[in-house]
């Protein structure tokens, strides 16, 4: 006869780190829903974030042709940051999004993959 053994799971408790109404989709908001990604933020470090996401975007430039994206990776640099307000971290994604959707998708990209 198979036992049936009972695991006592304890619940996780998931806190809001961060309070904040982000901007830098916005205008994407005809083509995805950004709210949900929004949401997503709230609950992330910010800065292991950043750091996640300029690995990322290194690795994708070392990969690619440099002569095929050399004015393209000019316009899109991802400088490092450190993470001590909010603001600035939409800004920099302001600043690396530059109103691109392939940009604003690889983005939610990297934000899928770091929760994941």
């Amino acid at each position: 006869m198979n036992d049936i053994h009972i695991l006592n799971i304890k619940h996780i408790k998931i806190c809001k780190i961060n309070n904040y109404d982000f901007t830098f989709l916005n205008e994407f908001n005809e083509y995805i829903n950004v709210k949900h990604y929004y949401d997503i933020l709230l609950y992330v470090n910010l800065q292991n974030l950043y750091d996640y996401l300029n690995i990322k975007w290194s690795k994708l430039n070392n990969i690619i042709d440099k002569n095929y994206t050399k004015n393209y990776t000019d316009l899109h640099i991802l400088n490092k940051v450190k993470i001590k307000d909010i603001k600035v971290f939409e800004n920099s994604l302001n600043t690396f999004i530059n109103h691109n959707y392939a940009m604003s998708v690889f983005f939610i990209n990297i934000l899928l993959r770091f929760i994941n």
